[in-house]
């Protein structure tokens, strides 16, 4: 969702879990690959076949 440029509201709402919930699991994922920024999670996924690029 973050890929598709989804806000970190948008994520809560659609998931039915609070924003600090989507925050907490957003950071992980930072940590995780080592970097603080929103664009690096996209990246990561595209270089990772986790989502279809867009054409």
């Amino acid at each position: 969702m973050v890929a598709h440029g989804e806000t970190d509201h948008g994520i809560a709402v659609r998931l039915g879990i609070s924003e600090h919930t989507v925050h907490s699991h957003l950071d992980r994922l930072r940590d995780k690959i080592g970097s603080r920024r929103r664009a690096d999670l996209t990246r990561f996924a595209l270089t990772h076949d986790l989502i279809a690029a867009s054409s």
